[in-house]
């Protein structure tokens, strides 16, 4: 591109000066033969398995000659989320200024960033325009991964079914009414108990779970008109070691025959969620739990950073790196850290409330 000059020298046998001719010529970049609307798609946030509303990309013919579109593809990353449906069957061939719409549609296999290209071909596929393809698919949601019925039976409610909750605990008696239950629809899960005698080892409760973010629904109700009032039957419960209701008082919160139910948030690292019940006054007591996995979707704007090349002593600018969470829950940043195959001394993290950066220094 640009103005190019040479010269062509001419000679001959003669001892006269050669003749030279000097050449030049400009050099100019093609002008552009196609243009599409939009020019690049962002599909909004989709949830995995779900499709994102169709995008329309309309093509047209730019130049002065008329061309054949010949065929159309999705190309890279994630080409297997997307498709290209041209409205008129091909190949056609659009005049100068004509246009071709096509349909693109986004249906994320994964979370996270997809990306791809929607390659448009002419002329026997020797001239291509591309459109580039962007979504986010989004698999946060919450799965329960057991119900139980603590003190009773297995049942089936018409929506879900409650297991009954011996492999899952250790001790304690089962107790049981038939009197109706108010605060509920599913009666049946509060007419039974679970509780535990003064004399037998702390009640426990152990739901084998992967490593993650976990809602344990603790589900009570008391049922026991022995204990009408408050402060009759008090007692503690743990999670994962952690307490997580101190000198809890069903009665107190719900009166009798009224369900009650405590939403504890849990992390376990151990493949087990343990929940313990230990004694204050009277006997601990449970009418079920509802155990739920949140999946915690993070995602980073950039896998590469390139810091460049630095003298000694000299420090990069600054890179941030959005990392941005797709799941149901919240999700604390505590610790960032290198994994690196060398020079990992030179490079260090700083953690601020709103983004992660990296910085880098040689000594």
């Amino acid at each position: 591109m640009g103005l190019h000059t040479a010269e062509l020298q001419t000679g001959s046998d003669s001892l006269t000066s050669p003749d030279q001719i000097t050449l030049s010529g400009t050099g100019r970049i093609a002008p552009p033969q196609f243009e599409a609307i939009p020019p690049s798609i962002g599909f909004p946030m989709t949830a995995v398995g779900t499709s994102a509303p169709p995008v329309t990309l309309v093509v047209s013919n730019i130049s002065n000659v008329s061309h054949t579109l010949m065929a159309v593809e999705i190309t890279d990353d994630a080409l297997a989320e997307y498709t290209l449906t041209p409205l008129l069957s091909l190949p056609i061939v659009p005049a100068p200024g004509d246009t071709a719409s096509l349909n693109v549609d986004y249906q994320p296999a994964r979370s996270g960033v997809r990306s791809a290209n929607a390659a448009v071909h002419f002329d026997a596929n020797t001239q291509h325009h591309i459109v580039p393809l962007s979504g986010i698919g989004q698999g946060g949601g919450t799965r329960t991964r057991y119900r139980v019925n603590s003190g009773g039976p297995t049942f089936n409610n018409g929506i879900d079914v409650w297991e009954e909750d011996s492999p899952y605990q250790n001790t304690g008696n089962s107790y049981t009414t038939v009197e109706a239950i108010s605060n509920t629809v599913v009666d049946t899960l509060y007419q039974s108990q679970r509780w535990d005698p003064l004399n037998a080892p702390d009640m426990e409760y152990a739901f084998p779970a992967p490593a993650g973010f976990y809602s344990v629904q603790l589900h009570f109700a008391e049922i026991f008109n022995g204990v009408n009032f408050v402060g009759a039957r008090v007692f503690n419960v743990q999670i994962e070691g952690q307490t997580v209701l101190t000198n809890f008082d069903v009665y107190a919160e719900a009166e009798l025959y009224t369900a009650l139910i405590k939403d504890i948030p849990v992390i376990t690292t151990d493949g087990v969620i343990n929940v313990t019940f230990s004694h204050s006054v009277e006997n601990p007591n449970v009418s079920g739990f509802k155990v739920s996995k949140h999946d915690v979707e993070l995602i980073v704007d950039q896998h590469v950073v390139a810091l460049g090349h630095l003298s000694l002593g000299q420090s990069s600018p600054t890179n941030t790196v959005m990392l941005t969470n797709l799941g149901s829950e919240a999700l604390e940043i505590t610790e960032l850290s290198f994994i690196a195959a060398s020079e990992s001394t030179n490079l260090t993290f700083t953690l601020n409330t709103t983004n992660a950066f990296i910085k880098t220094s040689i000594p």
